[in-house]
């Protein structure tokens, strides 16, 4: 009786031992799981972080590219402003010469 009272009890030990462990498994995988969330949601912002510097970044390119643009288009205006004078004066030569003829 006595036998059957310590297998009896040390069954009864080692099922608890188990059910804590599993518990403390789920404690455990709890944890872990809230970590990961803490992580992802650390990494997601970093993400927003990243994508904000890269628009800041893009704002910065388009103004560059805009006022590479002006750039361009003030010289072409110039060439342009040039040939035209060129043009006028070629013309004027043309006429005052054309009339000494």
């Amino acid at each position: 009786m006595d036998a059957l009272f310590a297998f009896s009890a040390l069954r009864l030990q080692k099922r608890r031992r188990e059910e804590e462990g599993g518990e403390r498994e789920e404690e455990r995988g709890g944890r872990r799981e809230e970590e990961r969330r803490e992580e992802e949601e650390e990494r997601g912002g970093e993400r927003e972080r990243r994508r904000e510097e890269g628009g800041e970044e893009e704002e910065r390119g388009g103004e560059r590219r805009r006022r590479r643009e002006r750039e361009e288009r003030g010289e072409e205006r110039r060439r342009e402003e040039e040939e035209r004078g060129e043009r006028e004066g070629e013309r004027r030569e043309e006429e005052e010469g054309g009339g000494d003829i």
